[in-house]
């Protein structure tokens, strides 16, 4: 049965269970498309090597997580909820873009060094990407990725609002 006070509730240890579970069927979806479509060698599939595939999508969430709370508790309470739609419009722009440069940064500069630390390397092996298709991987995350998990998480917060 629904538990109608997890997903009302406003207590912090619901707030949280319920961002664990978006979060958590997120990245379910978003590791699923990463290991179904690799940007990487053509013949390397994300699915034999699991363990970078699963470490690099939550690394490759966090930028879309730092979308997705300014819209959550920034445009739609100041905005969209006041019929202020293009002030959020515009603000929704400059998070995309802000994601869309820290996306980038982190495939090209954080995420290498994160997962050298934490996998062995045979996990490694073939995994390196050239610059450009690191831009692209970093540019479809601005544009496809990172809108969907914000939109679908202020979606749902509508939902609850109203």
């Amino acid at each position: 049965m629904l538990n109608y006070s997890l997903i009302f509730s406003e207590k912090r240890s619901d707030r949280i269970k319920r961002h664990l579970l978006f979060w958590g069927f997120w990245w379910c979806y978003f590791g699923f498309l990463h290991a179904a479509q690799p940007f990487g060698r053509p013949e390397i599939s994300y699915f034999r090597n699991l363990p970078f595939t699963i470490s690099e999508s939550i690394l490759l969430m966090l930028p879309q997580m730092a979308l997705t709370y300014p819209m959550l508790y920034f445009v739609l309470p100041r905005f969209i909820l006041h019929d202020k739609y293009l002030k959020a419009f515009l603000w929704t722009i400059v998070f995309i873009l802000f994601t869309g440069v820290a996306s980038l940064l982190m495939i090209e500069y954080v995420n290498p060094r994160v997962l050298a630390f934490i996998l062995p390397e045979r996990y490694l092996r073939y995994t390196q990407r050239p610059f450009t298709l690191n831009f692209v991987m970093g540019v479809m995350l601005a544009l496809k990725g990172t809108p969907l998990s914000a939109a679908m998480a202020v979606g749902l917060k509508l939902l609850k609002h109203w």
